[in-house]
Order: C-alpha cells, then sequence, then structure tokens
C-alpha cells in the first residue's frame, strides 16, 4: 500500500504539492535573505503568478517566484535573470517488478546454512 498512495486516483499528488508549495513560500525567503538576492523585509514568496509567460497569460509556469533585488550590498551575488522559479515536481513512482527468486538461490542458501549449523 505504501508505495501506491501518490499512485492512487483516491490520493492524487496535488495535496503534497501544495504543501512543498506552501513550505517553500515561507521558508526562502530568509534564505534568499541571507543571500542577499531578497530584501530581508521580504517575508512571503509570491505563489502560482499569472502573466509570466508572453502570449500565455493565464499559465502559471512557477509555484513558486521572485525578482532578485540587485545591489543590495557590494558583495551582493549579480542574477542575470528578472524572476526566478520554481516548479514543483512529484514524479510517479516507477512500476516495480516482483523479486526474482529462483529456485536455485534458494536451494543454495538453504545449504550454506546447512553446513554452517551442523556440529
Amino acid at each position: 500500500m505504501g508505495r501506491h498512495v501518490l499512485n492512487c486516483l483516491k490520493n492524487n499528488k496535488k495535496g503534497a504539492q501544495d504543501y512543498i508549495r506552501d513550505g517553500l513560500k515561507k521558508i526562502l525567503p530568509k534564505i534568499l535573505a541571507t543571500a542577499e538576492y531578497i530584501l530581508p523585509t521580504i517575508t512571503e514568496l509570491p505563489t502560482e503568478q499569472t502573466d509570466m509567460a508572453p502570449g500565455y497569460p493565464d499559465k502559471k509556469p512557477f509555484d513558486v517566484s521572485f525578482q532578485p533585488t540587485p545591489m543590495l550590498s557590494a558583495t551582493a551575488p549579480t542574477c542575470p535573470v528578472g524572476t526566478v522559479g520554481i516548479d514543483v515536481v512529484i514524479p510517479s513512482t516507477p512500476q516495480l517488478s516482483p523479486p526474482h527468486n529462483s529456485l536455485d538461490v534458494i536451494e543454495k542458501v538453504s545449504a550454506n546454512a546447512e553446513v554452517h549449523h551442523q556440529s
């Protein structure tokens, strides 16, 4: 059951994706302010903004995004783009094949166990 939790139609991945997105929008401002990419007064990043992709005003390409603030200090890193975005993706779990236990392997393991347990 455990490996099917994110694949089931009843338990889709939207809730997990939203949870990660909401956590990122709150924790990233502290990290980005420490790295001098944004002002320390920003406490939450915008989520799922529209009008980010030219020609597709209704699309939301980023779950979380920010605009780097240039020249916060002399040591602040430069960023060549106007907007940095993160898209949270939870991939599907791979289909696992059942373990391959051949009779040969079981016989060999049993034979080794018998040899080592004899007195």
